[in-house]
Parts: structure tokens; C-alpha cells; sequence
């Protein structure tokens, strides 16, 4: 498995060091944003969140805002799966927020779920249910199947309350 991991990232630090030297931010970012990917998939959490930050400040300074929301999404992914709820509501609520303030986000229900989970890991039933309510209103009925399937998760997870 490692070996797995180590190929593809070396790849991925030389496309990220050739986008640093010729400043191509943009580049820059999106190749950031895969390496965190990368760590992620692979189960390191920590180092995924250190790349994610560094695409979020790249974000900002490319004035990328549309990207921020999901980036703080994979932010709070990184600490849910280390069962740190707490620190994932934190990314998953400015997530929702920067998903408000930006026209072309279109995960907010998603990010909702998310946060709703992590609040029913906390014990906190009446802010999930509140969560999963606002989430369920953003998803139409006539969405494609990813939204059809989010639909039925947010239904089933209502249900277990």
C-alpha cells in the first residue's frame, strides 16, 4: 500500500515545486488541493489537513472564494474521520458560510449533512435534526442522483433520532 501512496505523491510534489518556481498560483492550488487529497485517501489526516490549509490560503490570495467551502469541507472530512466532531462542526459550519456568501457553491446540502452528523456524535439531536431540516430544503426532488441519494440519507438519518 505505501508504495501505493509514495509514487503518486512524489509526481504530485514535482508538479506542485514546478508550479511554485513559475508562480502559477492557480496551478499551485489545484495541485496542493490533490496532494491533500492524496494524504487523505490514504489515511493521513493530519498532513491532508496541513495541504488543505495551504490550498485555503492559496484560495484567498488567488481570490478563488467559490473553492474556500470546499476546501474547509474536506477540513472537517479530515477531522471526522478522526473523531474529532467538535474541530469538524468548526470546518463544516464556515464552509456552510462561505457556501452562503459565494453564488457558485453548490454543496451546501451536503455540508449540512455533514455537520448534522457530527452534532448527533456529540449528542446533540435537537442542532442535528435543525440540520438535516435546512439540508432536506435544499434538495429538490427533481435533483440528479447524487442529490436523490443525499435526500435518502438525510431521511434515514432523521428517522433514527
Amino acid at each position: 500500500m505505501l508504495g501505493e501512496y509514495q509514487y503518486p505523491k512524489q509526481i504530485l510534489l514535482g508538479i506542485l515545486q514546478r508550479f511554485k518556481e513559475n508562480n502559477d498560483f492557480l496551478y499551485e492550488l489545484d495541485a496542493q488541493t490533490r496532494l491533500a487529497d492524496l494524504e487523505f485517501l490514504f489515511g493521513f489526516y493530519e498532513k491532508a489537513r496541513e495541504g488543505y490549509s495551504e490550498s485555503l490560503e492559496l484560495a484567498a490570495y488567488t481570490h478563488q472564494k467559490s473553492l474556500e467551502s470546499s476546501i474547509l469541507e474536506k477540513m472537517g472530512d479530515t477531522y471526522e474521520k478522526e473523531g474529532k466532531a467538535q474541530e469538524a462542526i468548526k470546518c463544516y459550519s464556515a464552509a456552510a458560510t462561505r457556501c452562503e456568501q459565494h453564488y457558485r457553491c453548490g454543496g451546501k446540502a451536503s455540508i449540512l449533512y455533514k455537520q448534522a452528523q457530527a452534532y448527533q456524535v456529540l449528542g446533540e439531536e435537537s442542532k442535528a435534526q435543525a440540520l438535516y431540516k435546512q439540508a432536506l430544503a435544499l434538495v429538490s426532488d427533481d435533483s440528479g442522483e447524487q442529490m436523490k441519494a443525499l435526500r435518502k440519507k438525510i431521511t434515514e438519518a432523521q428517522k433514527k433520532k
